[in-house]
């Protein structure tokens, strides 16, 4: 039996609580519709029930205007520059490719992030350290879309703080897809067995195979081979990104979120009109203040999943859960007569 999308899935159980009706298409089970108590109806897609409004959502998605507001409103984000492909730059003429990347990069140094700049889910986000391996990087981005950002190294832990309606509503620390040694299987053989693992059970979002290439410049930065036996207990990391969309980990920092950075998420959500947003965050540690080290906003995200989060613990369940139902609430109560 085909499993249910988490959030759709979640919609059916809450949905009953408070008098709405739902109905899924059948075949996919993403799209929805709810059946609300005075008789209207309100779709959603997926992870998007249509609390944001449309021009704030696509601002998130494109990482350049993201980072334009935020600098509007005083907060720190990486320094980053926007490239196109060759066929955008010809239709504008403009020369804005891969060699003048590498002049900007050659300014601000090594090592940097490429990213796409329109796409989510850590889809083909890389940590480079040279010029050649960022051609071939860049080279991969512009086959899937026609711009790329560049942002300077960073550093830090990477955390998301979920912000509804102008409140911190949960925090966490996203670990980067891993495997650990057990002194007996290759690297190749635990990546597979843990990726097929992660799917059939829900805990990536976003289909990449096992031969990605973005997991072999991970694992060539740590100079490590597919056919590598790793001792038992070492940990290899196999992403750049944290998502957990592609099978990253979570660590709950919700309780112990310092009240400053719970401040500068609210303000990041509000800078783009955002009501629902996750505020993905590089710093040392969120439980301290700002003040103390060294921290920037990466992005944010109009559709953050919580699916993982969600399935943490009991407490972890209890915060999505609530955030789903003030969701509800909202929806009937902007429906109203």
């Amino acid at each position: 039996m085909k499993r249910i999308p988490f959030v759709p899935a979640l919609i059916q159980k809450l949905a009953p609580e408070m008098g709405i009706g739902v109905l899924l298409e059948p075949q996919w089970q993403r799209l929805g519709e709810l059946v609300l108590p005075n008789g209207k109806h309100w779709p959603f897609l997926g992870t998007d029930i249509g609390i944001n409004n449309s021009a704030s959502a696509a601002i998130a998605q494109d990482k350049a205007y993201t980072h334009f507001l935020l600098k509007r409103c005083e907060i720190n984000v990486p320094d980053s520059k926007v490239f196109s492909a060759d066929r955008i730059n010809a239709k504008l003429h403009e020369d804005n490719g891969i060699n003048k990347a590498i002049e900007w990069v050659r300014k601000i140094g090594f090592p940097i992030y490429a990213k796409p700049n329109n796409l989510g889910h850590g889809e083909l986000v890389a940590r480079v350290t040279s010029e050649n391996e960022f051609k071939v990087v860049a080279m991969h981005i512009f086959e899937r879309t026609d711009t790329m950002i560049v942002e300077r190294e960073f550093g830090g832990r990477d955390f998301r703080v979920i912000v509804y309606d102008n409140q911190v509503r949960a925090a966490y620390e996203r670990i980067a897809f891993g495997i650990e040694g057990d002194g007996r299987t290759t690297v190749d053989a635990l990546l597979r067995a843990k990726l097929e693992r992660a799917k059939e059970l829900g805990l990536i979002q976003k289909d990449f195979e096992p031969e990605d290439f973005t997991i072999d410049k991970a694992l060539g930065r740590q100079k490590v081979a597919r056919h590598t036996i790793p001792d038992k207990g070492v940990h290899i990391r196999l992403l750049d990104n944290a998502s957990l969309s592609t099978g990253g980990d979570a660590i709950d920092f919700s309780e112990t979120l310092h009240p400053e950075f719970a401040q500068l998420a609210v303000k990041s959500a509000a800078a783009v009109g955002l009501k629902l947003c996750g505020v993905d965050i590089l710093a040392d540690d969120i439980s301290k203040s700002p003040s103390e080290q060294k921290y920037c906003v990466l992005e944010l995200n109009s559709k953050p999943a919580l699916g993982i989060f969600h399935d943490l613990g009991d407490k972890q369940k209890e915060r999505v859960e609530n955030i789903y139902r003030l969701m509800l609430k909202n929806i009937i109560e902007e429906c109203e007569d």
